[in-house]
């Protein structure tokens, strides 16, 4: 595979506070090939940040059982600033995970600039980041509905009937 230049990741999650289920996406695109995925998590988040961490968890782990083209540049764009520093540092278990993951990616790609950039979310600006940072956020949101009709729908089976 020829060298590609910049293999960017974007990454977004929803999390619901109440009864912890969650939905993401992320969005991957070099000169190579172009990803664009959504779901719900199947383990469920205890946190926003948590969640925010699983996605990018997932986008990296997507790129991991790939072949992969060499590159120079390796980032990550998230609105989450707390999973960059807890990713980055390896806070807890889950960031940690995380951070083998991304090393694992970084040793295939051979890449030599590798980074975490926050993004502002929501911002109304009409370039390529953003609009990939829309489209993590809006399917991320599907999914998180989704998971929490389901969850809900799972509960009223649940009670008993009077």
């Amino acid at each position: 595979m020829t060298p590609v230049n910049t293999i960017t990741i974007n990454t977004d999650a929803s999390h619901h506070p109440t009864h912890k289920v969650g939905g993401y996406a992320f969005y991957i695109i070099c000169n190579h090939f172009k990803i664009m995925k959504a779901g719900a998590f199947k383990t469920r988040p205890k946190n926003s940040t948590d969640a925010e961490t699983m996605c990018i968890g997932n986008a990296l782990a997507e790129l991991a059982k790939m072949e992969l083209p060499k590159t120079t540049y390796l980032v990550i764009n998230t609105d989450s600033k707390h999973s960059i520093s807890n990713i980055e540092r390896s806070y807890n278990d889950l960031s940690a995970q995380v951070n083998k993951i991304w090393q694992k990616v970084i040793k295939k790609t051979s890449s030599t600039v590798n980074e975490f950039r926050w993004v502002r979310a929501h911002s109304k600006v009409k370039d390529s980041r953003s609009y990939a940072n829309e489209w993590c956020d809006v399917n991320a949101k599907i999914h998180m509905r989704r998971a929490l009709k389901k969850k809900k729908n799972e509960e009223k089976r649940k009670r008993p009937t009077q």
